[in-house]
Formats: structure tokens, sequence, C-alpha cells
């Protein structure tokens, strides 16, 4: 359904209006969902990804300015939105693994990689720092140091730097 507004709005030039705010705010979210999703079905080494033959960053800004939504306010929700699956692919990974499905977690992981490389986080963002503390709750440091070296043998360098902080192993 996003998709399809989106294609509407760009091709004719218009905006849509929700009835509330909360409807719209919903709607984004989902979107972004979506969008997030297609990133995480992406390949590994993807250095870009597309909904609907659009670059997803530019689908998703342009289905905020589409919907009537602030920049600034839509840069959160997609920041927040990429945290809370940061969160849940580092959990889902390491579940994985305690499991004995190496490959599973890797690819898990991997997912991680191209969000984080399609959408990257702000160093130092408040949203990863939240992820940070939410994963020292329930791992052990050699645990996150674990899954931060599987990342870096499945993605390389690139991400380092972001999945450490989401992991809370830098100082």
């Amino acid at each position: 359904m996003c998709e399809q507004l989106r294609q509407i709005c760009r091709t004719s030039g218009v905006r849509t209006s929700f009835d509330t705010t909360n409807t719209r705010d919903s709607f984004y979210r989902a979107s972004i969902e979506l969008v997030l999703n297609v990133c995480s079905w992406a390949p590994s080494h993807s250095t870009s990804v597309e909904v609907d033959d659009e670059d997803a960053r530019e689908f998703i800004a342009g289905l905020a300015e589409n919907v009537g939504l602030e920049k600034i306010r839509a840069a959160r929700m997609v920041c927040a939105a990429v945290a809370a699956r940061t969160r849940l692919r580092f959990l889902q990974a390491w579940a994985l693994k305690m499991q004995g499905k190496h490959s599973e977690a890797v690819s898990e992981l991997s997912k991680i990689c191209v969000i984080h490389r399609i959408f990257p986080p702000e160093e130092s963002s408040p949203e990863m720092e939240m992820v940070a503390r939410g994963l020292e709750k329930v791992l052990k440091v050699e645990q996150r140091e674990l899954l931060m070296g599987m990342l870096v043998g499945a993605c390389g360098e690139e991400n380092r730097k972001s999945a450490a902080e989401a992991l809370g192993l830098v100082w």
C-alpha cells in the first residue's frame, strides 16, 4: 500500500493527508518496517536497496514528504526503527547461536550490516545507546564480543563502529 501511495504521489506531484497525526505516524512507521524488511532480504553485500524502483532512502524520505511529516520527525522515526531492528537481530542471532545454528546466526548479523549500510546510525546516537543498554542487561560482555566477531567475520570492518556502539563495546 505504501508503495502505491508513494508512486501516485511521485508521479502526480500530490501530497496526501490523514485524519489524525497518530494515523499518519502509524502509517509511516509501518512503511519504515516494510523498507527495513526489504533491506533484510537484500544480499549481504548490497550497497543500495530499491523499493518500487526507487532507492530505499529516497523512498522513505519521499514518503515522509508525501504524507506531510516533518523531516526531523521522520528521521527520528527511521533512527528508532533501525535501532529496534538492530536490537532484534542481535538477540535473534544470539538465540540461534545458542541453538547451534551458526549459519543462521551469521545471516541475522548480515541483515544488520545491510540495514546499517543503507541507513547508517549516527555516531554516538541515543538510539544506539539505548540498544546497548538493553543488550547489556541480557548478554554478557563475552557474548556481545562473540557477536561482534561474528558480525565482522560476516560483513568486514565496514560496520564495526556502529555495531560496537549497539553492543555497548565502545569505551
